[in-house]
């Protein structure tokens, strides 16, 4: 019980805290969006909005979860950043092969339903500046994302219960704050909890979220922006006009890709991949360099303690 009120209220602490600096911050950005993008947000439909309006939005979040960040993980918890998945050594190179991850299981999805006939690309939008400016969205998105749900959710799970048990919560919690999309369905939930637990894995396989955030930045943007489906059931700026057609749970339907069992196969192969990650030795490790890098209250220790016995 301890650990669970331990855990429960650090949690709400940091959403209280992200929420609050979140507002904040976006008064004063509120004034410079126009009354119909802000409709248009609020609907889910991104596909019009400019660029440079998105970016600032993911933006704040970042930086108000960094904030409660913080305040909980540093100022409370006396524990490094670096729990968070925050290191920088070897990033680069871990987001990229994470994006090419992500642009792989995209395209051969991609692939796979313009052979059978399901996805035609009816035209080609080419537009330089709008491109790079939603480039940089799915690089903002991905990362607010990962530092949430993995950086934040998963590391605190881990800290006070069972690492396998934090990598399935934090993804089950992650498809569940899609369900008010367009689109949202049973395939969508497994979908989207599926690619949660890749998520998970990828963070325990180097302890760092450069792997994940790049896997899941190519996921979006290869979807949304290079392929033309909806990504999780909201409209982009895309540079490929594409139809669907047949039953939604081959095409996706309105949800896009991740309304596809194929997207379900694809991210399941890659967990198959990346299986190694839960090995017993290497989830040590992982608590040994993230989770457990700096001893907090004396209760946390124990705690600690007791996970290792």
């Amino acid at each position: 019980m301890r650990r669970i009120l331990l855990a429960f209220g650090k949690a709400i602490l940091f959403t209280i805290l992200c929420i609050l600096f979140t507002i904040l911050l976006s008064l004063p950005i509120g004034e410079l969006i126009p009354n119909e993008q802000a409709a248009a947000l609020a609907s889910g439909d991104m596909a019009d909005s400019p660029a440079w309006i998105l970016n600032l939005t993911y933006l704040v979040v970042i930086i108000g979860t960094m904030a409660a960040l913080f305040i909980v993980r540093k100022l409370i918890s006396k524990q490094s950043l670096v729990s968070a998945g925050l290191a920088t050594d070897k990033g680069v190179r871990e987001f990229g092969e994470g994006w090419l991850l992500g642009m792989v299981l995209v395209t051969v999805g991609y692939v796979l339903l313009v052979i059978s006939g399901m996805a035609a690309s009816t035209g080609f939008n080419f537009q330089p500046a709008t491109l790079i400016g939603w480039f940089v969205l799915f690089l903002l998105q991905p990362f607010a994302e990962e530092l949430l749900f993995r950086g934040y959710l998963m590391s605190l799970l881990a800290r006070y219960f069972n690492i396998k048990v934090a990598v399935l919560i934090s993804a089950l919690v992650f498809a569940l704050v899609h369900a008010s999309n367009d689109g949202f369905s049973t395939m969508g939930f497994i979908t989207i909890s599926i690619a949660g637990l890749l998520f998970g894995l990828l963070f325990l396989k180097t302890g760092q979220l450069w792997l994940a955030t790049g896997m899941h930045a190519a996921w979006n943007f290869m979807q949304g922006v290079a392929y033309g489906f909806p990504t999780s059931g909201i409209r982009t700026y895309s540079l490929t006009n594409t139809t669907t057609s047949g039953p939604d749970w081959l095409s996706g339907g309105a949800f896009g890709f991740e309304g596809s069992i194929l997207a379900i196969l694809l991210l399941i192969a890659a967990i198959w991949w990346y299986r190694n990650s839960l090995r017993e030795e290497k989830l040590t490790d992982m608590i040994e360099r993230s989770f457990r890098t700096v001893p907090t209250t004396t209760i946390d220790q124990k705690i600690l303690d007791d996970n290792f016995e």
